[in-house]
């Protein structure tokens, strides 16, 4: 992680190590390749372990979140680790293409499991319904080889589109915020 201080030493201001640019398949992982964390865990995995790119054929399907598209006030880490799945998956998925291989990123709202349960959050009182997860999955498989993103749902995609591409990420974060304010007391 990289570190910059003002003048009386009080910021901190994270950043991400700049590495050379390489096809994933060529990546070995070992000491200072990353910041470590998820980004080490993937880059041990993918696609290079699975062998696809070998093959020049096969499918990645990653899952993110609905969260991963927007500002997330009180689920901040959450959010973040979405948004990096995401920007996993969206480069993989063109630098994969000429290869054969196949990648797509799932991105559901409210799933009916039991993390959703476990959250605490109301969502009906967000304006969100929840999905089952056989249709989730569908969506996600139906995207391999077809499209990058997949989101399940007519409002999930109506969220997805307003809060990436219609406001601005301090409306985004705002409304959400807003949103969960309403969630989390009900």
């Amino acid at each position: 992680m990289c570190r910059a201080y003002d003048h009386r030493g009080h910021k901190i201001l994270p950043g991400a190590p700049i590495h050379p640019a390489h096809p994933i398949i060529q990546v070995h992982a070992g000491p200072g390749d990353m910041a470590g964390g998820l980004g080490q865990q993937l880059k041990l995995f993918i696609p290079r372990r699975i062998g696809l790119a070998q093959r020049r054929h096969g499918a990645i399907l990653f899952v993110s979140s609905l969260s991963g598209w927007m500002p997330q006030p009180y689920m901040a880490q959450y959010g973040a680790t979405k948004s990096y799945i995401m920007g996993l998956a969206a480069g993989l998925h063109f630098e994969m293409k000429d290869l054969g291989v196949d990648v797509s990123v799932l991105s559901p709202g409210p799933t009916d499991t039991p993390m959703a349960k476990a959250t605490g959050i109301d969502f009906a009182s967000m304006g969100m319904s929840i999905m089952s997860p056989q249709d989730v999955a569908r969506c996600g498989l139906n995207a391999l080889g077809r499209k990058l993103d997949a989101v399940p749902g007519v409002r999930n995609k109506i969220m997805a589109f307003m809060m990436s591409r219609l406001m601005s990420r301090g409306m985004a974060g705002s409304m959400f915020k807003m949103m969960m304010g309403r969630a989390l007391k009900a």
